[in-house]
């Protein structure tokens, strides 16, 4: 990832806008990072990672969705953290 101050990002902004085809810019302001430049195509993998982890309200589930729930089966895997529960109360 290429860092870079605020100010030497918007000089060259044409450079950085050819680098961020092929990498994330974190842009700074007084040594801290105050925002990343990413490409189109990162930005719309970063927007449907973020749809796909919507939170809901209880009050907001249709009943489809609670059957699902009622019916949901942890995964194989899931048991090998078991260990994790004993002598929780």
């Amino acid at each position: 990832m290429v860092v870079v101050t605020s100010a030497e990002f918007v000089r060259q902004f044409g450079t950085y806008q050819r680098k961020v085809q092929r990498e994330e810019v974190a842009v700074t302001s007084y040594g801290k990072v105050v925002g990343y430049y990413v490409s189109a195509e990162d930005f719309e993998i970063l927007q449907q990672a973020k749809a796909a982890r919507q939170a809901y309200h209880p009050g907001e589930l249709t009943e489809d969705t609670w059957d699902d729930i009622d019916r949901a089966e942890p995964s194989a895997d899931a048991h090998k953290l078991d260990h994790l529960m004993d002598g929780a109360e």
